[in-house]
C-alpha cells in the first residue's frame, strides 16, 4: 500500500469509528455523556469535543482554511451532543475528501502553523501531520471506549481490519484476519 492509500484507509476508519461511537452514545443520557469519568477531557462529551476541535485545527492547518475553533485544546465547542455529532460527521467527511485528493508528492509538502501549546511557529511535512491526526483520534477513541464501557457492555469491534470495506483496502478477505 502507498502512503496515500494508508491515509485514505485511516480516513475511512475515522468515519466508521466515529459513527459507531456516536451511535452508541445516543443511547446514553446527557448526564452520562457529561459525567466526569477522570479522562484527560473528563467526560465522553468532553473527549468527543476535544477530538472535534483538534480535527478541525489540523484540517485547517493542512488545507489552509479557516475552520479554527477554540482557544485551548479543552474548550467545549458544542454543548449539545446532537449538534456535536452532526458537526463531527461533516468534518470527518471533509477530512476524507481532503485526503482523497492528495498525491504522494503532496505528503512531502511542508505545513507551517503556530502551535496552540507553545505559541511558536512550526513546520512539518503534511504526511506526518496527517499520521499524527489519525493517531490522535485513535488515542482518544481508546479513552472513549473505556468510558463507554462503564455504561454499555458491547459497542462492537473497534479493530481497523474489521471495518466494512477493509477487504477493498487490504485486497484480502476479512475472514483471514481473525485471531
Amino acid at each position: 500500500m502507498t502512503t496515500c492509500e494508508i491515509l485514505k484507509f485511516k480516513s475511512q476508519y475515522n468515519i466508521w469509528m466515529n459513527h459507531q461511537l456516536y451511535e452508541i452514545c445516543t443511547e446514553l443520557t446527557d448526564s452520562q455523556r457529561k459525567r466526569d469519568l477522570g479522562a484527560f477531557f473528563k467526560s465522553i462529551h468532553g473527549t468527543f469535543n476535544h477530538i472535534y476541535l483538534v480535527d478541525t485545527l489540523w484540517l485547517s492547518r493542512c488545507n489552509d482554511s479557516v475552520l479554527r475553533v477554540g482557544k485551548s485544546l479543552g474548550d467545549e465547542v458544542f454543548s449539545d451532543f446532537e449538534t456535536l455529532h452532526l458537526a463531527h460527521t461533516a468534518l470527518s467527511q471533509q477530512l476524507s475528501q481532503f485526503v482523497e485528493g492528495l498525491s504522494e508528492s503532496d505528503l512531502d509538502e511542508s505545513v507551517t502553523y503556530n502551535s496552540m501549546q507553545s505559541g511558536k511557529q512550526k513546520s512539518l511535512p503534511l504526511g506526518l501531520l496527517l499520521f499524527h491526526l489519525f493517531n490522535h483520534q485513535t488515542h482518544h477513541r481508546g479513552q472513549l471506549t473505556a468510558m463507554i464501557s462503564q455504561y454499555v457492555d458491547d459497542f462492537g469491534s473497534t479493530d481497523m481490519i474489521f471495518m466494512p470495506l477493509a477487504e477493498v483496502f487490504f485486497k484480502t478477505p476479512v475472514e483471514e484476519f481473525t485471531l
